[in-house]
């Protein structure tokens, strides 16, 4: 079961606030759960998957102001909240008594919080150059700041240093 909810609300015209929630899950990857050694094309190493992976589970809530203004031009604002349950995370297993190879594991949990701007506006090219007719230039933008922790379970940390670190993946800023 995979809930869903959002309110909106025009509080003056062409101005919106925005709220929603969510659940959501992510499932393994074939490669994330195969027992056979395959070739990471992008590292030129071998990574084992880990058939024990469990499906990660996610609780979304976001909150964003919403302005439209005239020809279709717009600027939202908005903050999000992301509770991760079973994150999949990349790690090392030793495979011998001298190697190591890359395969996941699930960690215990994961946050996520950040802000996030966007931006779109038109410029109608026809004041400047009349030849083009109605085209327009447009820019469009979009920024994110994204913090997030990841909690590994002791018993799964192996060659990992710290139990508490930064999601994999995840940048600071988008």
């Amino acid at each position: 079961f995979l809930p869903a909810a959002t309110v909106t609300w025009e509080f003056l015209p062409n101005h919106q606030f925005r709220a929603a929630f969510s659940k959501t899950i992510n499932r393994p990857s074939l490669r994330e759960l195969t027992t056979s050694p395959f070739l990471d094309p992008d590292r030129a190493e071998f990574v084992e998957g880990n058939p024990f992976l469990k499906v990660a589970e996610l609780t979304n809530y976001d909150a964003r102001w919403e302005w439209y203004m005239d020809n279709g031009d717009y600027f939202s604002l908005g903050g999000f909240y992301k509770e991760i349950q079973n994150p999949i995370e990349q790690t090392f297993k030793f495979v011998g008594a001298d190697e190591q190879r890359r395969t996941f594991i699930n960690a215990q949990k994961a946050d996520l919080f950040g802000i996030e701007a966007e931006v779109e506006f038109g410029i109608p090219l026809s004041d400047w150059i009349p030849a083009l007719g109605t085209r327009d230039f447009f820019v469009r933008g979009n920024g994110a700041y994204i913090n997030s922790d990841v909690t590994i379970n002791p018993s799964d940390i192996g060659i990992l240093t710290d139990t508490t670190r930064r999601l994999q993946g995840q940048s600071e800023w988008l």
